[in-house]
């Protein structure tokens, strides 16, 4: 008896994780998955060339829609084009050895149109930089903007809200 309610949990739960897979996923869900790509594409863990390094810049940027607002977020605010974001990405990520992004208390809502949602979290980043630049870290709130575009949800707008600890540059 036993092994048959195991046997057909095993399977509930089996067909459970592929309905998850195969349904369509919830616009925050698609939102959250972009903004996650987007911090793995960023972050570094040691050296790297420069075809990869522009490889993962271009991957972040791809999360940006077409012709953001504010895209700079501590980077090089005034960004208003992928490909201005792609280069600052790039240049952000060749002045550090080393960067982490931890990502907590994030929320998405989304407008009831279904075209437009608000992201806030709080993001850790702490790098180890070269030359000058030295290690530091930095714990901050932000907002975001997300659009739905032809290419998904994309980031219009990204911006600090407040600083819960200043740099340590």
């Amino acid at each position: 008896m036993i092994r048959r309610a195991l046997g057909w949990g095993i399977v509930l739960i089996a067909a459970g994780l592929v309905l998850w897979r195969v349904l369509p996923q919830s616009d925050e869900r698609m939102i959250r998955s972009a903004l996650r790509q987007a911090v793995r594409a960023v972050e570094k863990k040691g050296p790297e060339n420069p075809v990869a390094a522009a490889r993962r810049a271009d991957r972040a940027a791809a999360v940006f829609a077409p012709e953001p607002d504010e895209a700079g977020y501590g980077l090089g605010a005034g960004w208003t084009h992928r490909s201005q974001v792609r280069a600052g990405l790039f240049r952000a990520r060749a002045a550090v050895d080393r960067l982490s992004i931890r990502l907590s208390d994030v929320s998405v809502e989304v407008d009831p149109d279904g075209e437009q949602a608000l992201l806030r979290g709080t993001a850790r980043v702490s790098a180890t930089g070269t030359g000058d630049l030295g290690s530091g870290r930095e714990i901050g709130e932000f907002e975001s903007y997300w659009i739905r575009t032809e290419e998904g949800w994309r980031l219009a707008r990204i911006r600090p809200v407040e600083a819960i600890r200043r740099p340590v540059w």
